[in-house]
């Protein structure tokens, strides 16, 4: 259940960021991510499915060379990810310390269990 409902939030937040990027398609939304490839590969087919004309490019690899793309991105002004999706509790604090990560809130919030979420 517990993985579910991060799968959930994960496709709200690229409908909301699909909707941010105009809804005139052909959108493509950047994920860096460091979990399976299996939860992966379900997240975009559902992702694309419920959203034509937007795709979604992944970089997929362990957490350790995620971090590493993101540093050099960051050392060089030039992101790249518009989500990033770590299995590694302790980067995705240290972006959030960093102002690297939005705040956003699904709309099933409540209905998600308290573990699902992540620091105020």
């Amino acid at each position: 259940m517990f993985l579910r409902a991060r799968v959930w939030a994960v496709l709200g937040a690229l409908a909301v960021l699909a909707a941010a990027c105009g809804g005139g398609g052909g959108e493509t939304l950047t994920i860096y991510t460091s979990v399976t490839q299996a939860t992966v590969d379900a997240v975009v087919t559902d992702f694309e499915e419920a959203n034509p004309g937007a795709s979604i490019e992944v970089f997929r690899a362990p957490t350790g060379e995620v971090t590493a793309r993101i540093a050099a991105e960051r050392r060089n002004g030039d992101p790249g990810a518009d989500v990033i999706w770590l299995t590694d509790p302790l980067s995705m604090y240290q972006y959030q310390s960093d102002g690297l990560l939005a705040t956003w809130e699904p709309a099933a919030a409540a209905a998600l269990p308290p573990a699902a979420s992540g620091p105020a």
